[in-house]
């Protein structure tokens, strides 16, 4: 009976977090509007400063973007139309169409997935993004027909066991693999803007070849876990060797934290249930709620996406607390090594997120506010 219920009422449950979570979002950016709108009043920001203190409203637009991509996918029945669109070009093969269909949805995910890929294609790297992005999409694509042999078994348990245990070794891969046009950028040089970053290098037992120098002005730091170690991204934009130094200790306390590999779990829980609840789940009264007939079983891979994306945005603001909580206890570990000063001077060279309403950082941000960094960091220094 529950089942029934649940199945009949598909497209309800699948729209209900989108309306939700774009309701809670359009109050906490009102509330940041408010805030952006006093401290502007109360301040002597020039013209630059006060567009970078307003960046973060930028955050709502591109929310809603996706909320609305989201919400189309069922009231416009667009994956019905992509496979209905890929017939052309599959020359209507049984075998050919469902693999067409897999990698037509897989690129235009890919392009979605993160914007930074945007980037570092225009930027540079191109031959590195393409394979990055030929890895995301012909992966997901081959695991996509795996799913619709798998569940065309009668041995339903047996398949999602077998679907779920592939889905996980190409999880891995992905993440040991790691980010390949940042992969093979050069080590950090040695030298006096340097010197002090090599030092801590040395003092946490950090291999220094695993510190890469980054082309981007826009990024301060960032650290990342593959195949070939925890590695360190510094920009070449920090001219103050103090401030490359705070950078450094801040993402080695980010590292220190396992930070990484605690997102690498959450991303993969979250993955995990989705493929067994949609292994089970996923009817013909589903295809029905989507526009599709019930021939149509390779589209329960683009319908697996479209509901765990719609959840996933109505968890958001679990997981912006967890990443907040995270860069506190960065900056604080960077303070505890002596870089507090410099970390509060690094981040307010950047007023981009300088202020930010507590509702409206929990609910779009990943990162706290500039100012309640500099708040929290400050108050640690007192108290050393």
């Amino acid at each position: 009976m529950a089942a029934w219920w649940i199945r009949s009422r598909i497209e309800t449950l699948y729209l209900v977090p989108l309306i939700t979570i774009f309701s809670v979002q359009s109050v906490a950016t009102i509330c940041q509007i408010v805030q952006v709108y006093f401290h502007v009043l109360s301040s002597s920001l020039d013209y630059p400063n006060i567009l970078s203190a307003s960046a973060t409203l930028f955050v709502f637009p591109y929310s809603l973007l996706q909320l609305l991509t989201l919400a189309l996918v069922v009231q416009r029945r667009w994956v019905a139309r992509l496979w209905k669109a890929v017939q052309v070009f599959s020359m209507s093969s049984n075998t050919m169409r469902p693999a067409a269909f897999a990698v037509s949805w897989y690129s235009l995910l890919a392009l979605c997935r993160n914007p930074q890929w945007v980037i570092t294609m225009v930027q540079q790297n191109m031959v590195l993004w393409i394979l990055e992005w030929s890895f995301f999409v012909l992966g997901n694509a081959a695991l996509s027909l795996v799913f619709l042999k798998a569940i065309s078994w009668k041995r339903t348990h047996l398949a999602c066991l077998l679907y779920c245990s592939l889905s996980t070794a190409f999880f891995v891969a992905d993440i040991q693999k790691g980010f390949l046009p940042y992969r093979f950028l050069p080590p950090l040089k040695l030298n006096e803007k340097t010197a002090e970053v090599f030092y801590l290098a040395a003092r946490y037992n950090f291999d220094p070849q695993l510190i890469r120098q980054t082309n981007r002005d826009y990024f301060i730091s960032f650290s990342s876990h593959d195949s070939d170690g925890k590695k360190i991204y510094i920009s070449k934009g920090i001219w103050n060797r103090q401030e490359k130094a705070a950078a450094m200790a801040y993402e080695l306390g980010r590292l220190t934290h396992q930070d990484a590999k605690i997102e690498w779990a959450l991303s993969y829980g979250k993955r995990l249930i989705s493929d067994i609840l949609m292994f089970y789940c996923i009817t013909p009264e589903v295809y029905a709620a989507f526009g599709l007939g019930d021939e149509a079983v390779i589209a329960a891979v683009a319908i697996r996406d479209a509901f765990s994306a719609s959840f996933s945005t109505l968890l958001r603001p679990f997981y912006n607390l967890f990443q907040q909580s995270r860069v506190y206890a960065a900056d604080e570990f960077a303070t505890l090594a002596g870089y507090g000063e410099y970390m509060v001077s690094l981040m307010m060279d950047l007023p981009i997120n300088l202020t930010a309403n507590k509702f409206f950082e929990v609910v779009l941000l990943s990162e706290p506010s500039k100012k309640r960094r500099k708040a929290a960091i400050l108050q640690k220094m007192k108290a050393l």
